[in-house]
């Protein structure tokens, strides 16, 4: 319908949506895509991102909005080189995901990328166990308003989401996040080092 729309992603609300339309995104790295007049609702795990009919249309959108010319298609890019992350920690995929996946990582080997398993460390367990935390707590301060003045006008989602999340703790969520600092940088350290 248009060939260029935003999008916000806290947990995958951009990446999962396109992909369940058919459709191009891509949840950009943290901060390259300002978030000035959004409504936030998680202050550390919010990111603009960008759907488009192609991938195509996702570079020449980045490419303008991030004054970026490195990213037109046009431009000299080198052999991608691609890491295949699976989550066991979060349960088994569906065999056409898994299918679906090895489809992909073989066609961008024929593609001239490079692809290549990668293990994730224990840490990266307990980020994605909390990642619940850190989101319903921050959503519940950047709603604190609406869900004291506003609460019967709120969609029913994401009242519930405030329900479930009034009783989270700031020691949990301190806990949490000291958690998420410790992944990101064994995470860091793995990818860049392997």
């Amino acid at each position: 319908m248009i060939p260029l729309a935003l999008g916000t992603q806290t947990g995958g609300s951009v990446i999962r949506p396109a992909s369940f339309c058919g459709v191009a995104a891509i949840k950009p790295s943290f901060h390259l895509l300002p978030k000035v007049g959004v409504k936030c609702f998680s202050w550390t795990l919010d990111t603009v991102g960008l759907f488009a009919a192609g991938v195509e249309d996702l570079a020449y959108g980045l490419s303008a909005m991030t004054s970026r010319p490195e990213l037109l298609p046009a431009a000299t890019v080198h052999a991608p080189r691609i890491g295949l992350v699976t989550q066991e920690f979060a349960g088994a995929p569906e065999a056409a995901s898994e299918e679906a996946l090895r489809v992909a990582s073989k066609a961008a080997e024929r593609a001239g990328a490079s692809v290549r398993a990668i293990a994730l460390p224990e840490i990266a367990a307990e980020a994605w166990r909390i990642h619940t935390t850190i989101q319903q707590f921050e959503a519940h301060q950047a709603f604190a308003w609406e869900y004291r003045a506003n609460y019967d006008a709120m969609p029913p989602l994401l009242r519930r989401r405030l329900d479930e999340s009034v009783d989270i703790t700031p020691a949990a969520y301190d806990e949490a996040r000291a958690i998420a600092v410790r992944a990101r940088a064994a995470l860091g350290r793995d990818v860049r080092g392997g």
